[in-house]
C-alpha cells in the first residue's frame, strides 16, 4: 500500500496549488505532464483489475463478476465497468500494448479501439500487428488509431473473407437504457436472428398507408413495441416468478389525477415516468391496490398460510423492494426470488416482514455460502453480513417508499 499511499499525498499536494498563479507556459507543461500521469494510473488500475478478473475475488465480496464488483464497490456505471475489464484483459494478452499504456504513452481511449478491433478479428490476429498498433498510438489520437484499426481490419481480411459465423454469433448483444425519458436499444444479432427480426418487423409493420405520417423508424419502433406486447399476450413467453410476463407501473393516486404526488410515478425496467405517461398506462390495465406503511414503504402481510408466495403478495414485494435488496445489485424485481429471512420450516412466516427480493446469485450466497442477510421493521433497511460475521461494506440498502401501486 505504499506507493498508494505516496500518490495520494502527491495528489494531495498538487490540490493544494494555486493554479491561476502558473504562467501559461507552466500550465501547459502540467496539463501534458498530467495527461500522462492519468494515463499510467489508468494502466495500473487496468494491471489490478486483471488480477482481481483472473483471481476471482469478486465472488468474496458477494459480486458475481468484476464488473459487478467495480459497479458496487466504485460506483461506476455497467458500462465503465464492463470497459475496465475489457481493457484490463486485452493487456493482459498484449504485453507491449500494456506497456506503452504504463508508460502514458497510451490512453484508455486507445485501449479500447484496439479491444473494439481484437473482437472483430481476435487477439491473436492483433497480436501479429501489435508493434505497428502501438506506435500509431503513440502518435495518433483515438480517433486516428480506429482508422488504422480499420485498416489492419481490411489487411487481415483484404477480400473481405469468408465470415467466421462461431464468431459472429458470439458478438450478437442488444442492451436497453433508460436516457432522456426514453429506453435507448442498442446492439446487433447474427445474420439469421437479423434477418427472423427484420421478417416480423415487416410484417408488422405492412405497406405505409396514403395519410401514414410515421417515419420508417418510427413504424419499426412501432412494430417492434407490438411484437413484445403480443408474446406474453398469445401465451407464448415463460413465467417470470410465477406470473405471466408483464410490465408494473407503481403510482399513487395523485399520480392518476394530476393532483401534485411527491413521488413520481416509477415503470418498472425503466424508472420514473412523468404523470401523463403513467395515466395512459394506467387506462388499460390490471390495477392492484397496496396499502403501505407511509414511515417505510411496507405493504401488509398475509401471514403463516402459505408456504410459497403467492402471486399477489408478490405484487407488494416488488411495489416495496423494486429488485435484488442485496446491497449494491442492480438485478430488477423481474430477475429476482422471494426469500424467507427466517426459513419456513424453522417457523418463519410468509409475510413481508419476513420477506425480501433477492436474485438468484446472492439467493445462493445465502443459502449455501454463509451469507446472512437483515431485515429492519423500522427503517425497511436491508444489511448483510459475511460468512465471518463481518457486515459487508457497502451502504445499506433501504426500500423506495411509495404512497400506492398499479
Amino acid at each position: 500500500m505504499r506507493s498508494i499511499e505516496v500518490l495520494t499525498a502527491g495528489l494531495d499536494a498538487l490540490a493544494d496549488d494555486d493554479v491561476d498563479a502558473l504562467s501559461g507556459g507552466e500550465l501547459r507543461a502540467q496539463l501534458l505532464m498530467l495527461l500522462t500521469v492519468v494515463n499510467r494510473v489508468n494502466a495500473e488500475l487496468a494491471r489490478r483489475v486483471e488480477s482481481f478478473d483472473r483471481r476471482g475475488l469478486s465472488v468474496e465480496d458477494g459480486c458475481r463478476t468484476a464488473a459487478a464488483w467495480l459497479r458496487a464497490f466504485g460506483r461506476l456505471s455497467g458500462h465503465a465497468a464492463a470497459g475496465q475489464v475489457k481493457r484490463a484483459r486485452l493487456c493482459r494478452q498484449l504485453a507491449e500494448l500494456a506497456a506503452a499504456a504504463a508508460g502514458g504513452d497510451v490512453s484508455a481511449e486507445h485501449l479500447d479501439r484496439v479491444e473494439r478491433l481484437s473482437e472483430r478479428v481476435g487477439v491473436d490476429r492483433v497480436a501479429e500487428v501489435e508493434t505497428v498498433l502501438v506506435e500509431a498510438a503513440r502518435r495518433l489520437d483515438p480517433f486516428d488509431l480506429g482508422r488504422v484499426c480499420g485498416r489492419v481490419l481490411v489487411h487481415v481480411d483484404p477480400d473481405g473473407a469468408q465470415p467466421d459465423a462461431g464468431r459472429d454469433f458470439a458478438r450478437r448483444g442488444v442492451t436497453l437504457s433508460p436516457f432522456d425519458g426514453m429506453v435507448l436499444v442498442r446492439g446487433q444479432l447474427d445474420p439469421e436472428g437479423g434477418a427472423a427480426l427484420t421478417a416480423a418487423l415487416d410484417a408488422l409493420m405492412g405497406a405505409p398507408g396514403p395519410d401514414e405520417l410515421r417515419t420508417p423508424a418510427q413504424r419499426r419502433a412501432d412494430a417492434l413495441v407490438e411484437l413484445a406486447r403480443g408474446v406474453p399476450r398469445e401465451g407464448a413467453a415463460p413465467a417470470v416468478g410465477g406470473a405471466r410476463p408483464q410490465v408494473a407501473l407503481l403510482l399513487t393516486p395523485e399520480n392518476l389525477i394530476d393532483r401534485g404526488s411527491p413521488e413520481p410515478a416509477h415503470l418498472e425496467w425503466v424508472g420514473d415516468v412523468p404523470d401523463p405517461v403513467a395515466q395512459r398506462i394506467a387506462c388499460d390495465a390490471d390495477v392492484w391496490r397496496v396499502i403501505t406503511d407511509p414511515a417505510n414503504g411496507r405493504p401488509l402481510d398475509v401471514g403463516r398460510a402459505y408456504r410459497l408466495v403467492p402471486h399477489w403478495l408478490r405484487k407488494a414485494l416488488y411495489a416495496r423492494d423494486r429488485g435484488c435488496r442485496f446491497p449494491g445489485c442492480h438485478a430488477p424485481a423481474a430477475w429476482t426470488d422471494a426469500h424467507h429471512i427466517r426459513s419456513w420450516a424453522a417457523g418463519g412466516p410468509t409475510d413481508l416482514d419476513n420477506l425480501v427480493l433477492l436474485c438468484r446469485f446472492h439467493h445462493g450466497l445465502v443459502h449455501e455460502a454463509g451469507w446472512s442477510i437483515r431485515y429492519d421493521l423500522r427503517t425497511g433497511a436491508v444489511t448483510v453480513a459475511r460468512p465471518d460475521g463481518r457486515p459487508y461494506e457497502i451502504t445499506a440498502r433501504a426500500p423506495t417508499v411509495v404512497g400506492g401501486a398499479a
